[in-house]
C-alpha cells in the first residue's frame, strides 16, 4: 500500500507500516569520552596543574600571589620580608635565615598543592571539553605533557 500525502512519514512494506524512530524527549546524559579523548584530557589536566604549581613561566604571578597569601611552604628571606599582614616565624637553624607564615592561607595552600590544583583543573577541563574549540588547546597541552615527561626520563 503506497504512502498517502496525509501520512508522509509512513512507509509500507506490504504487511506492516514502518515509521522512523521517534525522537526521544528525554535529555541525553553526559557520555563517557572515548579512550583517546580521555587520555588527551588527562594529559591536559596534568600539564595545566604543573603549569600552575611548578613551571617557571608562571613564577612571577605565583610569587605575587604567595607573597600576599602565603602557603605552608612559602619561604621568605631575611632581606625580602613582605609587608603583608601575616605573622611570620623564623625557621630554626636556617642559613640564611628563612621565615614562613605562622598561619598559611587557603589560597597559598591551594597553589602549593598539585593534588588540590588538579581537582580544579580537571573541573575546568570537564566543563569546556564539550565545546569544539577545546580540541586544539587540549592537544597542545597533551603534547607538551608528553614531551616534558619524555625529557625528564631521557636524562
Amino acid at each position: 500500500m503506497p504512502a498517502t500525502s496525509s501520512e508522509p512519514n509512513k512507509r509500507s512494506n506490504g504487511n506492516a507500516t514502518l515509521r522512523p524512530p521517534a525522537a526521544s524527549s528525554a535529555k541525553a546524559s553526559p557520555s563517557v569520552p572515548d579512550p583517546l579523548t580521555l587520555l588527551v584530557d588527562c594529559l591536559a589536566v596534568f600539564r595545566l596543574t604543573r603549569l600552575i604549581v611548578e613551571d617557571g613561566i608562571l613564577d612571577r604571578p605565583r610569587a605575587w600571589v604567595l607573597t600576599r597569601f602565603p602557603g605552608p611552604n612559602t619561604e621568605f628571606y631575611d632581606d625580602a620580608l613582605p609587608t603583608v599582614p601575616h605573622r611570620l616565624v623564623p625557621i630554626p637553624g636556617s642559613r640564611p635565615r628563612l621565615w614562613v607564615a605562622e598561619t598559611p592561607t587557603w589560597l597559598g595552600r591551594l597553589l602549593e598543592c598539585p593534588w588540590c590544583v588538579s581537582v580544579w583543573c580537571a573541573a575546568a577541563v570537564v566543563a569546556v571539553s564539550g565545546f569544539g574549540w577545546w580540541v586544539w588547546p587540549a592537544r597542545i597541552l597533551a603534547y607538551s605533557a608528553i614531551a616534558g615527561m619524555l625529557h625528564q626520563h631521557s636524562d
